[in-house]
């Protein structure tokens, strides 16, 4: 397992990405948010809809997983049930700010340290076999 001041280097990192990102995203309008065909149809405010939820996905998992128990969050077990997810998010939020779902994003900074907490800890070992990470519940 690698060093702890190792982690905190690579944690501090991806806080400076996420401000890196969200500091780009600042000199952006309101139009220029909701215009789609960045990534088919989707809007830069439909992706961030998309990375939020997902964040928070991994960090109930996290969170279940540090306390041994299921997330509780609807199995998505191969990639049509994953597309069906994304475009039900972003379609459930399409009337959502782009400020709002700025902040959804915004909040979910507190996942790299959640990781940090995980990476410290030397007698949790979460089961990572079988099913990929993005398909297990």
């Amino acid at each position: 397992m690698a060093n702890v001041s190792t982690k905190a280097v690579l944690l501090e990192k991806m806080c400076q990405g996420y401000d890196a990102f969200t500091g780009r995203l600042s000199f952006l309008n309101e139009e220029q948010m909701v215009t789609p065909g960045v990534i088919g149809e989707w809007s830069i405010k439909d992706i961030l809809v998309h990375l939020a939820v997902w964040q928070e996905r991994i960090h109930k998992r996290f969170q279940a997983a540090l306390q041994n128990r299921k997330s509780g969050l609807d199995l998505i077990t191969n990639e049509e049930e994953m597309n069906r997810f994304n475009e039900q998010i972003v379609a459930e939020n399409r009337g959502r700010s782009c400020k709002r779902c700025l902040g959804d994003l915004g909040s979910l900074v507190i996942i790299p340290h959640l990781l940090y907490s995980i990476l410290q800890s030397q007698t949790h070992r979460a089961p990572l076999v079988g099913t990929p990470t993005v398909f297990r519940k």
